[in-house]
């Protein structure tokens, strides 16, 4: 009886642990993602479909209604911090940069295209891959679009809701894949 109590007390003054290691899998690398929005980077009222054929570079292409029929885009973004919940970028891209709409009158409908070149933020959720997309655009307008909103302005009377921006804003809700 005296060993069994020695060998119990041994066994139970010796900690054992068992345990499993915890394999952390390696999080999927996001391949592409899909967001709407409105601005000249979704086509005005859109979608952009973005590939990331690395992880700082994004390829994209955007349609969308501009107040006057199919708007589009196409260009590419430099993630700066892509593992961050808070990615700033950079980019530039061509399509559809300006629309002058004067009411009532078809013949001075038009919509101009050119390069813009943006600075932007992707708020990512800490949940789900998903982001908000915040994004400052500088459209470089061809003369043609001021040289027309001159004309109507000047020459035509035209009053306009609201004056040529040098800078655009947009926004946008992303699904990342």
């Amino acid at each position: 009886m005296k060993k069994l109590i020695i060998v119990l007390f041994i066994l139970c003054s010796s900690p054992v642990i068992f345990g499993q290691e915890q394999v952390q899998e390696e999080p999927k690398p996001i391949k592409y993602h899909v967001g709407f929005g409105i601005g000249m980077d979704y086509g005005g009222f859109g979608g952009r479909f973005t590939v990331l054929p690395a992880e700082r570079l994004g390829i994209f292409g955007a349609l969308g209604y501009n107040l006057l029929g199919l708007g589009f885009n196409a260009g590419a973004n430099f993630r700066i911090s892509p593992q961050k919940q808070l990615c700033p970028y950079i980019g530039a891209m061509y399509g559809y940069n300006a629309v002058i709409k004067v009411t009532g009158d078809a013949n001075f409908e038009q919509t101009y295209y050119g390069p813009s070149f943006n600075f932007g933020l992707e708020f990512w959720s800490s949940v789900n891959p998903r982001f908000f997309n915040l994004e400052l655009l500088l459209p470089i307008r061809t003369s043609a679009y001021y040289d027309d909103y001159k004309y109507l302005k000047n020459d035509l009377g035209v009053k306009f809701a609201a004056p040529t921006i040098p800078v655009g804003i947009t926004l946008g809700y992303h699904f990342a894949f």
